[in-house]
């Protein structure tokens, strides 16, 4: 398990908030998933052996969310 951060793209609202931890919860391999507003970051637990970064990010551009790199 490792924690990954991202910065997040696009979170306006509280319904923001909800859809990024419903993809982030939907994503194999991840777990103690934290959404903030205030700060525009997902921070989660991942399973490295399970979880796809990859598509994980398309799921996440797909509702209309990015990364800040």
């Amino acid at each position: 398990m490792s924690i990954k951060q991202y910065h997040i793209r696009g979170m306006h609202c509280e319904h923001c908030v909800a859809t990024v931890t419903r993809v982030a919860s939907e994503a194999p391999g991840t777990s103690d998933i934290n959404v903030s507003l205030g700060q525009s970051t997902l921070t989660m637990n991942v399973d490295e052996s399970t979880f796809d970064e990859s598509l994980f990010l398309e799921n996440l551009g797909e509702e209309g969310f990015g990364i800040v790199k």
